[in-house]
């Protein structure tokens, strides 16, 4: 990229450079293109192609480094980066580098190598998974065994819990109602060492199940005795 002349949509492209033998043949999409908005913002701000250019490698070498991304970063954007990351993660032997200069100054150069866009691909895909929103399927009479918990009744959050029908790790278990909290939690039993039925309603992320919340409680269920097992 060169001049650092403010840039319209129409004028503002993506072009290919060089394409050694051996490259993947592949479709390129204008980045540019496809963030008129972006780029409008720059011109009216009296900024340049330079300037999208920098924006355009911040944002790929802080993915590449693991560092947080912003969470106002639209959805969008990110899958349109790991778009424009399609030709180096798939080709081995390939690289992008994105390059701006202004005369004999170099403002803006970012080489990324095959292994550092599938690691950037990677980041992405992780970033848009934790975005998704709990998905919620409820369990009626389910037989539910405390793994930790928490005798304080005034917080939601009251321990962990297996079901063994939903998961077999302990999960995160709210309570909304005080009382039944007080119920299954305060009792004079151990409840570590008792069943308790209950409707429960799962939230997922990624179709992951995370969270329990109880809805309603049945009864508490005892384990049976050793003279009851006998019988």
């Amino acid at each position: 990229m060169q001049s650092d002349e403010a840039v319209t949509k129409e004028e503002a492209k993506l072009f290919v450079h060089v394409i050694r033998p051996g490259s993947i043949v592949a479709e390129l999409v204008s980045y540019a293109a496809a963030h008129p908005k972006e780029l409008v913002d720059v011109a009216k701000a009296g900024g340049s192609m330079i300037g999208f250019a920098k924006q355009l490698t911040t944002s790929l070498a802080e993915l590449r480094d693991g560092k947080k991304v912003p969470s106002e970063t639209p959805q969008k954007d990110l899958k349109d980066l790991s778009r424009l990351m399609d030709i180096p993660a798939k080709d081995p032997g390939s690289t992008l580098q994105i390059y701006a200069d202004r005369g004999a100054t170099v403002n803006v150069s970012l080489t990324i190598g095959s292994t550092e866009a599938n690691a950037i691909q990677n980041r992405i895909t992780k970033e848009i998974e934790t975005r998704k929103e709990p998905e919620q399927t409820v369990y009626n009479r389910a037989l539910m065994y405390w793994h930790t918990a928490s005798r304080g009744t005034a917080r939601k959050k009251s321990g962990k819990a297996v079901i063994d029908k939903i998961s077999d790790q302990p999960l995160t278990v709210l309570i909304d109602d005080p009382e039944m909290r007080t119920k299954m939690l305060a009792g004079k039993d151990n409840p570590l060492l008792i069943g308790f039925l209950v409707d429960v309603e799962v939230m997922y992320v990624a179709e992951v199940p995370r969270v329990y919340r109880v809805l309603k409680l049945y009864e508490a269920v005892e384990e049976p005795t050793d003279d009851e097992q006998d019988d």
